[in-house]
């Protein structure tokens, strides 16, 4: 069975979080490993977030502003 969805997904990943959230019906995927992608961004770990909206499947970037 296929899924169509909208938006750009996250890239395959181990060692990542991964929560369902259902207040918002929703999973988020934080951080990880993608040796790949750490590679060719000369980074030890992901720092990316996606959240994946159940209803309307779609995928976001949701951009993370840590407060300094």
């Amino acid at each position: 069975m296929r899924i169509n969805f909208t938006g750009n997904p996250p890239c395959g990943r181990v060692g990542h979080m991964m929560e369902y959230l259902p207040l918002s019906q929703a999973i988020i995927v934080v951080g990880g490993r993608n040796d790949d992608e750490c590679k060719r961004n000369g980074i030890p770990f992901l720092d990316d977030m996606y959240l994946f909206l159940l209803e309307q499947k779609a995928w976001i970037k949701v951009k993370y502003i840590p407060k300094s």
